[in-house]
């Protein structure tokens, strides 16, 4: 028997939808100032490293991400969005409140 754990970081592609990917497709994104750098990876690229570790009989944990990072401003810019910055301190209750709203269009 061979076990095979992979870790893929945030997987990004037309066929995945997750929370994170739904919320950078809208087309205003708030942001706050600083943000952590992002690793990504395409979904052919994960679905490559499966068949790979399946032929191979590759045993053991992997970590799958694309080479490189980026920020979430260039992720929102690369999408063809606008980041909207904003202080954590108005950050938190302003989601909070257009959660509340259903204004979905924005959170």
């Amino acid at each position: 028997m061979t076990v095979t754990i992979l870790r893929p970081c945030f997987v990004v592609g037309p066929g995945f939808d997750n929370p994170l990917a739904h919320y950078l497709r809208k087309p205003l994104v708030f942001l706050p100032r600083k943000t952590a750098d992002f690793q990504y990876v395409h979904e052919d690229d994960l679905l490559a490293v499966i068949l790979l570790c399946l032929e191979k009989g590759l045993a053991g944990i992997y970590n799958v991400a694309g080479a490189g990072t980026m920020t979430f401003p260039e992720t929102v810019r690369a999408q063809g969005n606008i980041p909207i910055y904003l202080p954590l301190w108005l950050l938190y209750p302003l989601n909070h409140l257009l959660w509340t709203l259903r204004a979905s269009f924005l959170v």
